[in-house]
Parts: structure tokens; sequence; C-alpha cells
């Protein structure tokens, strides 16, 4: 069927109070050239958007940024701009949206999920957990939606990004 909506969750908690002064260049625009989007959202998108073959043009964006949390400045090296946590819709020119949050030391348990919705079906992959899995839910006019396993269980994940990974190199 058609693509109607691309769904990414990709967010990190913080973790306990750090014992070591953060590195300067990590949430530093003018040593990094940006925050969790330049360091990670760029790769989450280019694997999304080559799913579709490319085929997806983006018309609109709204997008907001934020950086770390004041209570959590010890994460960050002193006088860090970059921001740590954004969340964008993004319209296609086909007519199918995008929701894309990234996010690290977020108030929140980690998240890694993304979800492709389409007239007919939906595919779900939840990525580097123990159970990282891809499925595929089906609607069927008589049963309603069905839930196939296309993929669980990955060795490591290492074996399971070699494909994306070695696509973008």
């Amino acid at each position: 069927g058609d693509l109607r909506s691309i769904h990414c969750w990709a967010t990190s908690p913080v973790g306990t109070r750090p014992t070591a002064p953060p590195p300067a260049w990590r949430v530093s625009h003018a040593l990094n050239g940006g925050g969790i989007l330049m360091n990670w959202g760029v790769y989450y998108l280019d694997f999304l958007l080559g799913l579709s073959g490319w085929r997806l043009k983006p018309v609109a964006v709204s997008a907001q940024v934020w950086g770390v949390a004041p209570e959590l400045s010890d994460r960050v090296a002193n006088g860090a701009d970059a921001e740590t946590h954004l969340t964008a819709m993004i319209r296609f020119a086909c007519g199918a949206t995008m929701v894309y949050e990234r996010g690290e030391f977020t108030a929140a348990p980690a998240r890694q999920e993304w979800q492709l919705l389409g007239t007919r079906g939906a595919l779900r992959l939840h990525l580097f957990d123990a159970k990282a899995a891809v499925r595929l839910d089906r609607a069927d006019p008589t049963t309603g939606v069905q839930t196939s396993t296309l993929f669980e269980d990955p060795a490591s994940t290492e074996q399971f990004m070699v494909g994306p990974v070695a696509d973008w190199v």
C-alpha cells in the first residue's frame, strides 16, 4: 500500500552523575558541528529515508531542539551550546509524514522504536536491545490486524547493524 507515516523514537535516559569531566567537543557547535542531530540523528534519518529508496522528498519541516536540562548540566562541558534533544514533524511530497524524536540525557526510559505505517500494514522495528525484532502488521478485512515476525534475536548488535553500517560507509 501507500506509505502514510514514519515514526522514529530514539531516546536515551540520563545516567548517574559522571565521575570525570565530559569532553568539551561532545555538545559543541564549534568543535563538533552540532549536538544530537549531527552526532546521531543524521544516521537515523539516512537509514529511514534509505528504506524508501530515497523516493521521499521533504516539502516542510517543523522542529524544536533543546539543550541539556539545567539540573543535568554536569553531563556536558561548560559552555555546551548544542542540542541534546529534538522533535521534528516532516511532511513529504507524496503526502506521507514523519515524526522524529532523538534525544540523550532524557528524563524517560530508553526508547528505540521505529514504525512505518501504510494503507495495508505497518513495519515495526525495535532496535538496540536484547530482543531486537522486526514485525509486520497487516490489515486483514476479515480478521483485523495480523502480526508476523520477520526477524528476531540477532546474535549481536554488531551483526544486526552490519548491513546499514556497511551501506553508510
